[in-house]
């Protein structure tokens, strides 16, 4: 009988516990201030879809850049910026050799 109670009392220490520590990480991850978003260089396709900037085909990486936009020789080179959604933060544009040739 003895046995029987003091299983039960584990099983309670146990539920109480993982509650305990649930709660104390969900408190710390709410704390935490969030990390800043880094900036995502990308280099503009040598053959892209589209002459159209924010047209996330039309870059290496898939994504339009928020870092530094890199352009060499390209088939393409009259781009379209009215895509634009408002207010899109560009870290720099570089020009390499052929660009624009």
């Amino acid at each position: 009988m003895g046995e029987v109670l003091r299983k039960d009392c584990f099983a309670a220490t146990r539920r109480l516990r993982a509650a305990l520590l649930t709660s104390s990480a969900l408190t710390l991850a709410w704390m935490l201030p969030a990390a800043p978003a880094r900036a995502q260089d990308a280099t503009w396709l040598a053959s892209p879809g589209s002459n159209i900037y924010s047209s996330g085909a039309n870059w290496n990486t898939g994504a339009r850049p928020t870092g530094t936009a890199y352009f060499g020789a390209s088939n393409t080179t009259d781009l379209s910026v009215s895509g634009f959604p408002p207010f899109v933060t560009v870290g720099g544009w570089t020009f390499n050799t052929g660009a624009g040739d």
